[in-house]
C-alpha cells in the first residue's frame, strides 16, 4: 500500500475526504428514482469507497465496494444496449385512465405546475397525449391550438423515467404532426419552476423577450 502522509495539525487527510465523500454519494444514489443516475452515482460513490479501502488499509471493504462498482459497470453496460420501445397515443380529455393518473401523480405535478388544474383545463376540452415507454405509460402531454400554436398545458413524466428520452421522442412525433397541421410554435405560459425552465431550455425553448415566464419554441 502506498502510505499517506499525516494531516497537518490533525486536520483531515485526502483519504479521510474520499472515504467521505464516498459514503455520501452511495447515500445519495439509493434516494435515485432514475434507474440509470442511480447506477452512475452509485458506481462513483463504490469505486471511490473501494480506493478508500485499499488506501487505508481494509481489504473487506474495498473487495466489497469494488464487486459493487463491477455490478454498476455490468448494469450500465446493459441499459446502453437494452433498445427501448416508445409509442404515443392520442386519449380523450374525459377517460377515466387519464384522470386516475393525473389524481395520482398529483402531488409531483404540482412541484413543477403549480398552476395546473385539472378540473379547470377539463372545461376546456384539452388535447391530450399519452407516451408508452416499452408499454409503461411514463408521460403526458396536455395543449390547445391558439390560431397557429401549440399552447401546452402539461408535459410531464413520472420521475422513474426523466431522462430526455422521453422529451426527444414525443416532441418528434409532435413536430411531424403538428407541421403537418400548419402550426407554427409551441408556447409554454406561466414558467416559474427554475427545474422546469431548465427541462425547456434543455429541449430549445427560449423565454419570451417580452414576458420571460412565457417560453417558446418553433415546432
Amino acid at each position: 500500500m502506498i502510505p499517506m502522509p499525516p494531516p497537518p495539525d490533525g486536520g483531515v487527510t485526502l483519504l479521510e475526504i474520499v472515504g467521505y465523500v464516498s459514503s455520501v454519494l452511495i447515500a445519495v444514489s439509493l434516494m435515485m428514482s432514475n434507474i440509470y443516475k442511480l447506477r452512475v452515482i452509485n458506481f462513483i460513490g463504490a469505486f471511490a469507497f473501494a480506493v478508500y479501502g485499499a488506501f487505508i488499509p481494509a481489504i473487506p471493504v474495498a473487495v466489497v465496494n469494488g464487486f459493487i462498482a463491477v455490478i454498476d459497470v455490468y448494469y450500465l453496460w446493459q441499459m446502453s444496449r437494452r433498445k427501448e420501445y416508445y409509442r404515443t397515443f392520442e386519449i380523450a380529455h374525459s377517460a377515466p385512465f387519464l384522470r386516475h393518473f393525473l389524481q395520482f401523480r398529483e402531488r409531483d405535478i404540482q412541484k413543477f405546475f403549480p398552476d395546473f388544474s385539472w378540473e379547470k383545463e377539463m372545461k376546456k376540452a384539452p388535447s391530450c397525449f399519452f407516451l408508452l415507454r416499452d408499454t409503461n405509460p411514463t408521460g403526458v402531454f396536455v395543449y390547445q391550438i391558439k390560431k397557429k400554436a401549440v399552447i401546452v398545458k402539461l408535459d410531464y413524466v413520472i420521475p422513474e423515467y426523466r431522462d430526455m428520452k422521453n422529451a426527444r421522442y414525443l416532441f418528434m412525433v409532435l413536430n411531424e404532426r403538428f407541421r403537418s397541421e400548419g402550426l407554427r410554435e409551441y408556447v409554454v405560459e406561466g414558467v416559474h419552476v427554475e427545474t422546469h425552465r431548465k427541462y425547456l431550455t434543455a429541449i430549445g425553448f427560449e423565454a419570451d423577450e417580452r414576458d420571460p415566464a412565457i417560453m417558446r419554441m418553433p415546432i
